[in-house]
């Protein structure tokens, strides 16, 4: 039986997070981070339904990369596109296959139709600033539904 892909979305500015999932996934999934996932002479959204098509699982990192004035208050978001892809994902693969990753005890602002979802968090501000294990945490609750895919 072949290994679970897995497509892993976030803001530019996210992209060692995005490698550290990688590495946590090594043995247990084909992992696409973002970056590896665009053909030659096709457009982005072309290249992102076609991922969504190959994939089986999607993780996106909701990192507080924007700043979007919201109803006269100042809320950090996460960029927009990783939003979009969330969306594009979720109405290929389904909620159950797609994972929210979000740094915990920073007051992330979500689009209201995303409340209610459980994310999976990670400690964001290790002192070592050591990522691969700052989400492992997220990354073992991950690999726990992997175990179950069929």
């Amino acid at each position: 039986m072949r290994k679970p892909r897995i497509f892993i979305a976030s803001s530019a500015e996210s992209l060692d997070l995005a490698d550290a999932f990688n590495v946590n996934f090594d043995h247990q999934a084909e992992v696409t981070v973002w970056k590896h996932g665009f053909a030659l002479s096709q457009t982005t959204i072309e290249s992102l339904v076609q991922m969504a098509d190959m994939v089986d699982f999607a993780i996106f990192i909701f990192t507080p990369d924007d700043v979007a004035r919201i109803r006269e208050k100042e809320k950090q978001v996460t960029r927009d596109n990783v939003v979009y892809e969330l969306g594009l994902f979720t109405g290929t693969l389904g909620k159950d296959r797609c994972f929210i990753v979000k740094p915990r005890d920073i007051d992330l602002h979500l689009p209201t139709d995303l409340l209610g979802l459980t994310a999976a968090d990670y400690e964001g501000n290790r002192s070592d600033k050591n990522l691969e294990a700052a989400v492992n945490h997220p990354s073992v609750l991950i690999k726990n539904v992997l175990l179950n895919w069929v």
